[in-house]
């Protein structure tokens, strides 16, 4: 899914919850999606997202009240670059442990 609709229920400064999203947090050594939010005819960046405590938090370049409705696009060229990293990256884990032995672990997965 790379477009849906939510609405706002929690914002604080650059950071706002919705009562649902697409947006995939930080996680698994996979990184976090971005994309953009429309709200009352305006577009809206989403920067970051990440997940405290089991919420899933978007933090956002611009202003938001708690009931707006949204609609949210996901990168699609980003998220589908990190699902290929993040799944190349399992499959060199699994040769390698095959061929030199379950000593070899993965420390992380970041690409800079």
């Amino acid at each position: 899914m790379l477009e849906f609709e939510a609405e706002v229920i929690g914002v604080e400064g650059d950071y706002v919850i919705l009562n649902r999203t697409a947006f995939y947090p930080e996680s698994g050594g996979q990184d976090n999606d971005t994309g953009y939010l429309i709200a009352n005819g305006r577009k809206i960046d989403v920067l970051d997202v990440l997940e405290e405590g089991g919420v899933i938090i978007h933090k956002i370049n611009g202003k938001l009240n708690v009931g707006d409705k949204v609609r949210g696009f996901i990168d699609r060229d980003r998220r589908f670059r990190h699902m290929r990293h993040h799944s190349a990256t399992h499959l060199l884990l699994h040769v390698l442990q095959n061929k030199l032995g379950k000593h070899v672990w993965q420390a992380g997965a970041r690409k800079e």
